[in-house]
C-alpha cells in the first residue's frame, strides 16, 4: 500500500521520453562537452517518436498512459509545499499513521523537477507555475549543506538537513545532475516572456552542475566508481560500479562529459553477456529493469548498440520470467511487505534470476508497475495490457498501483528445521484443497517443476530455475505462495487477495491469513 521514490523509482509515466543509451566509448580524450551532453540528455517526447512508433501507440492507449501520468502528477503537485520546502516526501504508504515520510533523496530532488517540466508538457500546469515550481526547488538546493558539491543521500524535507550517517551515494548524485542537464535543456526550447528568469535559473543550474565534482567518488586504480562516499568514516566505500548494465552509467557519462573522469573509464564498465532463446544481452547485478530501463528516461539508445539489444533482452526475459510463474510482468527494486518497528515497507532488489549475478533472485518475484512503465516506448501496448492486469490486483489507487501480503513462522533450534522440511513436504503430499473460504484450483510446485490443475487433474511441466517453493492459485483470484527462509529459521507465507473495495480486500487478507 504504497508509492515508493527511493532511488528514483516512481510511478509516472513521462510523456514517452524512455529511451535508450549509448554504447560507443565517447569521443574526445577527456569526454563530451556541456553542449554535447544536451544532445544525449534531452529525452524524448511522444510528437518525436518515429510514425513507426507511433503506429503502436492508439489514442486509446495514449489517454491511458496521460490518465495514469495525470495522476501521478497529483503526488508532487500536492507534496511539493512551502512546509516541505519544496522537497518531494520520498513515500507515501496509506496504512501507516504518518502517510508521508519526512525524508528526501538526491534522486527525489532530480524527478521532482522532471515531474515539473513532464506536467508542463503535458498540459496539467501553466508556464507560470511551473517556473516558479523550478525556482523553488532550485533555491532550496542551493541552500542544502553539501560535500564537494554533492548532494547528501538523504534530507528532512522539514528541516533541510541531512540524514545521519551521512552518505554520498554515486547513483543518486549521476542521476540528479543528469535530471539538471535535462532541466537545463527544457529552458534552453522555452519561448516564453519570462527570458530573465530563465536565463537566471539556466546559469544557477550551470553552476550546481560545475560544482558537482565526481573525480572524488572516482577510484584511479580500479578505473570504476565506488558506490558512494561515507562522510562519517570519511572513505569511499570499497565496493564498485564495475557492470554496462548499469544504473549507474548515467553516472559514468555525466562524469566523463564534465572532464571529471578520464572517458577510458567506460571501456572499464563489464560487457559480459547471457543467452536466452538465442538471443545475447548484457548481465546487471540483480536483473531488475530498473538497472536496463531507467537511465532510458534520460539518455537515447542507437538502434543495434549493445544497450539497445540488452534493454530488448531484458524486457523480454521480464516477459518470459513472469509469463512462466503466471504473474504480471516488472520485476525490480520495490517497497515490499515487510515492516519495521514503525510501519514502514522495507525496501530491496527483486530481477530475473538469468539477467543477475546476484543469488537468490530465484526465491522471492515482486511485481512494480514503475518495472513495467519503464518500456513504454518499446512495447507500449503490452505496457498497457500489463498496467490493466495490475489494475485487476487493485494497485490503482489515489497515487498509483500498490499490493501487498505476507505472514512468517518462525521454528527454532534442529527441531525447527525439521518441522520446515516437513511442513513443505506435507504440503506436496497432502495437497489442500482450500485455504478458509478460498478454493485452491492450481498448484505451481517450482521444486518439482509442475503445475496441477485441480479441476481436471492434469499436470503439466514448467521450465524454471528450481526453487523450494509452492504456489497456490485460488478462487476469487487471491493466491498464496510458501517457502521456508535460505537465511533465518522460518517458513514464509506470501499472500495477495482481490477485492472491491480496499475494505474488502483488508478483510479477506485477513481471512487468508487466519487459516494459514
Amino acid at each position: 500500500t504504497a508509492i515508493a521514490l527511493s532511488d528514483g523509482k516512481v510511478t509516472i509515466c513521462e510523456e514517452g521520453n524512455i529511451q535508450g543509451y549509448v554504447t560507443e566509448t565517447p569521443r574526445g580524450e577527456n569526454g563530451f562537452g556541456f553542449d554535447e551532453i544536451f544532445e544525449l540528455l534531452d529525452g524524448r517526447t511522444l510528437a518525436e517518436l518515429s510514425q513507426e512508433e507511433k503506429n503502436n501507440i492508439s489514442q486509446i492507449q495514449t489517454e491511458y498512459f496521460i490518465e495514469v501520468a495525470k495522476r501521478t502528477f497529483a503526488y508532487f503537485e500536492e507534496n511539493l509545499t512551502p512546509d516541505n520546502n519544496y522537497l518531494i516526501p520520498d513515500n507515501y504508504q496509506k496504512d501507516r499513521k504518518q502517510k508521508f515520510v519526512d525524508r528526501t533523496s538526491s534522486t527525489n530532488i532530480g524527478l521532482s523537477l522532471l515531474a515539473i517540466i513532464t506536467g508542463y508538457d503535458l498540459g496539467f500546469i501553466s508556464i507560470s507555475k511551473t517556473l516558479i515550481l523550478i525556482d523553488n526547488i532550485i533555491k532550496t538546493v542551493e541552500s542544502l549543506e553539501k560535500w564537494n558539491g554533492h548532494l547528501y543521500n538523504w534530507y528532512n524535507i522539514k528541516t533541510k538537513n541531512p540524514l545521519f550517517p551521512r552518505y554520498i551515494s554515486t547513483v543518486d548524485s549521476g542521476n540528479f545532475v543528469g535530471y539538471l542537464f535535462v532541466l537545463k535543456g527544457f529552458l534552453k526550447e522555452l519561448t516564453t516572456d519570462e527570458n530573465k528568469i530563465v536565463n537566471d535559473l539556466s546559469l544557477r543550474i550551470d553552476k550546481l552542475i560545475e560544482n558537482t565534482d565526481f573525480s572524488v567518488l572516482y577510484s584511479k586504480s580500479h578505473r570504476l566508481f565506488s558506490i558512494g562516499f561515507n562522510i562519517e568514516e570519511n572513505k569511499l566505500t570499497d565496493s564498485y560500479y564495475d557492470l554496462l548494465a548499469s544504473e549507474a552509467r548515467q553516472t559514468s557519462l555525466i562524469a566523463i562529459a564534465k572532464k571529471d573522469v578520464p572517458s577510458k573509464h567506460w571501456n572499464s564498465l563489464s560487457r559480459t553477456l547471457t543467452i536466452l532463446n538465442n538471443k545475447k544481452g548484457l548481465i546487471s547485478w540483480s536483473g531488475t529493469s530498473f538497472e536496463y530501463l531507467m537511465p532510458n528516461i534520460n539518455i537515447p539508445r542507437f538502434k543495434g548498440s549493445l544497450l539497445d539489444e540488452s534493454c530488448k533482452f531484458a524486457i523480454m526475459s521480464q516477459i518470459e520470467y513472469a509469463k512462466k510463474a503466471g504473474i504480471p510482468w516488472g520485476i525490480s527494486e520495490a517497497a515490499f511487505n515487510l515492516k519495521d518497528f514503525n510501519s514502514n515497507y522495507q525496501y530491496k532488489a527483486f530481477g530475473i534470476p538469468w539477467l543477475g549475478l546476484k543469488r537468490g533472485l530465484a526465491d522471492e518475484m515482486v511485481v512494480s508497475s514503475y518495472g513495467s512503465i519503464l518500456a513504454i516506448n518499446d512495447i507500449p501496448k503490452e505496457t498497457v495490457e500489463n498496467l490493466r492486469k495490475l489494475e485487476k490486483y487493485g494497485m490503482y489507487k489515489k497515487y498509483g498501483f500498490y499490493k501487498e501480503g505476507v505472514k512468517q513462522i518462525t521454528l527454532e533450534g534442529i527441531d525447527g528445521a525439521d518441522k520446515i522440511k516437513n511442513i513443505m513436504s506435507n504440503l506436496r503430499e497432502n495437497a489442500p484443497k482450500k485455504f478458509g473460504n478460498f478454493q485452491v484450483e492450481r498448484i505451481r510446485d517450482y521444486e518439482n517443476q509442475t503445475i496441477l490443475d485441480l479441476k481436471t487433474n492434469k499436470i503439466e511441466k514448467i521450465d524454471m530455475p528450481k526453487s523450494n517453493v509452492l504456489y497456490y492459485e485460488l478462487s476469487n483470484d487471491a493466491w498464496l505462495a510458501v517457502r521456508p527462509s535460505g537465511t533465518e529459521p522460518k517458513i514464509k507465507y506470501y499472500i495477495g487477495v482481490k477485492g472491491n473495495s480496499q475494505e474488502e480486500a483488508d478483510e479477506m487478507l485477513e481471512q487468508l491469513e487466519n487459516n494459514i
